[in-house]
This record gives C-alpha cells, sequence and structure tokens, in this order.
C-alpha cells in the first residue's frame, strides 16, 4: 500500500511498492556476491576466527604480511559467473575493482567492497529521490542545515505555507502533504519540537554538491 497521495502519473506510487521490496533483498544479495567473490580469502580467514562479537571477528596473528607481502593475487582474466551476463561496461568495472584491491589483504579487502557496494547502494536511492523532489524541498533542507539542523513547529510551519501558497501547482496540499516525501524517503525526521534533518538528509546535500546537481527543480 502505498503512503501518499500521488498522481499516479508521476510513478511515485509503484516506486513506493518498488524500492521496499529492492532494499529488502539488496544486501542478502549483495552479501552472497562477496562470499562467492571472495570465497578463496574469507575461508582462509576461518581457521583464524578466535572471538565473534557486537564489534565483529577477532582474528588470531598468523605472522603473515610481516615481511611487507601484499593479499592474494587477483586473477588477470575475470572468470565466468553462471546465469549472469557480462558486458563490456561491467567487465571494465569488475577489472577496475580488482585493480584497487590488489594491494589488500583479504580483511581490507572486504571493507573495501563492503564500503562501495553501501555507498553504490546509498547514491541509487539519492538518484530516485532527485528525480521527484521538489525545488523548494531541496531548499527545506538546507534551511534546515543553516538553522543547526532543525526548525521548530512555528518556523516550518510559516516556511511551508508561504511555499504552498506562492505556487499554484500545490492545489489544496497541507502541511503533511508537502513533507511526507521527505519522511517517506527519510530525509527529516520528526522531533517533540518541530523538525530535523536526518543522517540521510545530510548525505543527500553532499551527494548533490559531489554531482553538481542544481536545486532548480519543479515546484
Amino acid at each position: 500500500m502505498t503512503t501518499g497521495n500521488y498522481e499516479p502519473a508521476t510513478w511515485i506510487p509503484y516506486l513506493e511498492l518498488f524500492v521496499p521490496f529492492v532494499q529488502a533483498i539488496a544486501w542478502p544479495i549483495a552479501g552472497v556476491c562477496v562470499a562467492w567473490l571472495y570465497k578463496d580469502e574469507i575461508g582462509k580467514l576461518i581457521p583464524r576466527i578466535r572471538k565473534v562479537g557486537p564489534s565483529g571477528f577477532e582474528l588470531t596473528d598468523t605472522g603473515q604480511q610481516k615481511d611487507g607481502s601484499v593479499g592474494a593475487k587477483r586473477p588477470s582474466e575475470l572468470r565466468d559467473i553462471k546465469g549472469r551476463e557480462r558486458t563490456a561496461a561491467i567487465a571494465y568495472i569488475e577489472k577496475s575493482i580488482h585493480t584497487d584491491l590488489e594491494n589488500k589483504d583479504a580483511e581490507e579487502g572486504l571493507d573495501f567492497v563492503v564500503w562501495g557496494l553501501a555507498q553504490a547502494r546509498l547514491d541509487s536511492h539519492f538518484w530516485r529521490v532527485y528525480n521527484y523532489i521538489f525545488g523548494s524541498q531541496i531548499t527545506l533542507l538546507r534551511l534546515l542545515k543553516t538553522h543547526n539542523g532543525e526548525l521548530d513547529n512555528k518556523t516550518l510551519s510559516e516556511v511551508v505555507s508561504n511555499t504552498l501558497n506562492a505556487n499554484q501547482n500545490f492545489g489544496n496540499w497541507q502541511q503533511e502533504d508537502y513533507l511526507r516525501f521527505l519522511k517517506d524517503h527519510q530525509l527529516v525526521d520528526d522531533t517533540s519540537t518541530g523538525l530535523q534533518i536526518s543522517a540521510v538528509g545530510d548525505d543527500f546535500l553532499l551527494f548533490l554538491h559531489r554531482f553538481s546537481l542544481s536545486d532548480n527543480r519543479t515546484n
């Protein structure tokens, strides 16, 4: 069930149904891919696991790598992946990742790959958000940021009311209608006294800067 009153033509209702499904399966699939790609390195780590706890794994020191040697040599040719098509573009990116991993041991390499998957997942989310967010909503995020991350309820109501009254395209929208998109995509959080920008919202503003994306959007 969708959470907003968006027009079907905007595709937002369908995204609201599709995105949670993608989010639910993304990490299990990522974990399987990482485990398969680095099964040899992970296999070497298993006998060294001494303790497992909330902070992760504690490994025994085998004394390896102290001679300055680097991690396992990466394959010069990409192995076929059963049931998966490898385009030229995918092969290029795979080889660049293997190159990045050449001077990393198994533990560091795994951390590097997981970080890359997390960054890619976040960027994918932000591109979807940017495709539908209103320019005035980006302005509101920047306003929250400049006010120590939060606006009190009175100031928030004034800002949103002025925005809705200035643009007839919003029709009879109320404050909650206007803020729903930001909340549904975890860009802002409600507080006991008002509204604050979330950690995801902070990163979204960094994303806009990183890709030099304009704030000038519809509405």
